[in-house]
């Protein structure tokens, strides 16, 4: 990690919810869990984006864009999501398995030959070229899960293989925060990458879900 804080401190955002003093008409006892979701995307975009222009980068170009229900932050410039959030909505829909597979196409996902030449490396794509090299230790991870109701194309990326498929102990954590936002729709949820430098791989992944009023749970997950 770079000498510069990318931390965001999610207790101070949402203690601005309910200020002191306001009476139940206008505090958080008066408030539907719809009012605090709004809340959370309108407080926490502008944190994420303000985040986000910290970490090392050559340029920033920002848009914001839906995709099955959710809305991406995605930088122009160096092709790579910002934070992807938004509310679970469940599905027993099968994966597209063999459009999946194509993710990053032309990448296998593991490495093809260990012996590949720098020159057959270099016709890659810096993309395909991560996978190649690493990809023995990286899954094409979801930002939000398929269970929770997320898509594919920008919502894949590089996920460390022991956090994704749960095979630790920090990546039992992250899939039981995973299914708590699968269990049920209408649970606010998000995944915000850390860049460490200027590829698209985070180094973490601060990962976050409310459920009630008043409450956000986020951890973070190393990558």
């Amino acid at each position: 990690m770079s000498g510069i804080d990318h931390r965001i401190d999610y207790e101070q955002i949402t203690s601005r919810w309910a200020p002191d003093g306001a009476g139940e008409a206008d505090g958080a006892a008066g408030r539907s869990i719809d009012d605090y979701h709004r809340f959370l995307s309108e407080e926490l975009t502008d944190a994420w984006c303000d985040a986000y222009r910290r970490m090392p980068n050559d340029g920033v170009e920002l848009v914001e864009f839906a995709d099955r229900g959710f809305r991406f932050v995605f930088d122009l410039v160096a092709e790579r999501v910002v934070v992807a959030f938004g509310v679970s909505a469940p599905t027993q829909e099968r994966r597209d398995a063999a459009r999946m597979a194509g993710f990053l196409a032309g990448s296998t996902g593991r490495r093809s030959d260990p012996g590949q030449s720098s020159a057959g490396l270099a016709d890659l794509g810096f993309r395909d070229r991560f996978f190649e090299l690493r990809g023995d230790s990286y899954d094409r991870g979801h930002f939000i899960s398929h269970k929770q109701g997320g898509g594919l194309d920008v919502n894949l990326f590089p996920q460390r293989s022991d956090i994704n498929q749960g095979r630790s102990t920090l990546g039992r954590e992250y899939r039981a925060m995973e299914r708590r936002c699968a269990a049920r729709s209408g649970v606010f949820c998000f995944s915000r990458p850390v860049y460490s430098d200027e590829s698209w791989v985070p180094s973490e992944l601060d990962y976050g879900l409310s459920e009630e009023v008043d409450h956000l749970e986020v951890r973070t997950f190393p990558n």
